[in-house]
């Protein structure tokens, strides 16, 4: 791995994960940024890149916050039920 590849990759450890807020709005600049063409063909993949990883960033954080005010409980006909989420009753063990 390059030396530069190696700063990139720490810089990154070292970097708390960005809000749900400051990723959906960074990832609305790179859309922009892609949308208007003006990029050259390496900075549109290194954008496209960040997107991706953007998108997941904010996936990762709507299903935790899903699972945090929804859990879903079976009931015995084997219909799936939306209740709200109530940590004490959970007993530490996240719904899958």
């Amino acid at each position: 791995m390059s030396r530069a590849k190696k700063q990139e990759e720490q810089e990154k450890q070292e970097k708390p994960e960005p809000t749900f807020e400051q990723a959906m709005a960074e990832l609305e600049q790179v859309v922009g940024q892609l949308e208007s063409g003006q990029a050259s063909l390496q900075e549109s993949l290194r954008l496209f890149a960040r997107g991706v990883e953007l998108v997941r960033i904010c996936q990762r954080q709507l299903d935790a916050a899903s699972q945090q005010v929804q859990q879903l409980l079976t009931q015995e006909d084997g219909t799936v039920t939306a209740v709200p989420f109530d940590p004490a009753s959970a007993g530490g063990n996240a719904p899958s």
